[in-house]
């Protein structure tokens, strides 16, 4: 079973990020929740997760990886669409 985890980076302003994002992508299933955060579903590692996306980075650029299934969460704002994708990834 594949586990739920977020990926947030805080990013350079100058550099050309499209693979970072390609490789994001890449996973199973996605949810680019806002700007610079991400929610992958994917039966890798929070390590691996890590280590295939930092060779995309500046060195100045910061990336976390966390895992987030099952969690205890809530939000406002965002679609049904959205809230349907978070609950349909974070079931146990």
């Amino acid at each position: 079973m594949a586990n739920l985890y977020c990926i947030s980076y805080d990013l350079s302003k100058d550099g050309d990020y499209s693979k970072l994002i390609d490789k994001i992508r890449d996973s199973t299933d996605w949810w680019h929740q806002s700007g610079s955060v991400w929610f992958i579903s994917s039966e890798s590692s929070a390590v691996e997760i890590r280590d295939s996306l930092k060779q995309f980075l500046q060195p100045s650029d910061k990336l976390f990886v966390f895992l987030v299934k099952p969690c205890s969460w809530a939000g406002t704002g965002f679609s049904k669409d959205e809230y349907e994708w978070f609950k349909n990834n974070n079931k146990e």
